[in-house]
């Protein structure tokens, strides 16, 4: 009788604790995603630009954490070039969002808390632009 109650009360435990954490199922992502959409909205958008495209990619981090990051992919309008590309999303993004590596293509990636946003301008010439997102990086990453 111990047993059972013993595997019962385990079982029940595991089941609030799965509840607490989301599960891990379906519903964890998508709300992950949606809150990744909801960081991109919140940041300057180029003038004309718009989003061609969305995606999003699943990686493992830490400690078996599993992150998603969601890529937009931006058309651009013809006048953007690089230079102003950049002077823009550096000039509109910090102070609050603090450059934290610039890549050749260019490529510029910020940090705000546990977030991370990479903005690469390798397509600008073609006018396309890319930027991915991820509102908990620095979560799964440390």
């Amino acid at each position: 009788m111990r047993t059972r109650f013993a595997i019962v009360a385990a079982l029940l435990g595991l089941a609030v604790l799965l509840a607490g954490c989301g599960g891990g199922g379906k519903s964890s992502k998508a709300d992950y995603v949606k809150a990744n959409e909801s960081l991109f909205k919140s940041l300057p958008a180029y003038p004309q630009a718009k989003v061609a495209s969305e995606g999003t990619s699943t990686y493992a981090g830490t400690s078996n954490s599993v992150g998603y990051e969601t890529r937009f992919n931006l058309t651009l309008p013809e006048k953007a070039t690089v230079d102003t590309l950049q002077s823009f999303f550096a000039g509109h993004l910090q102070p609050d969002w603090k450059l934290v590596a610039q890549l050749d293509g260019p490529v510029l990636n910020f940090r705000k808390g546990n977030a991370f946003i990479s903005v690469n301008l390798t397509g600008a010439h073609g006018h396309r632009a890319q930027v991915t997102v991820d509102q908990a990086f620095y979560t799964h990453t440390g």
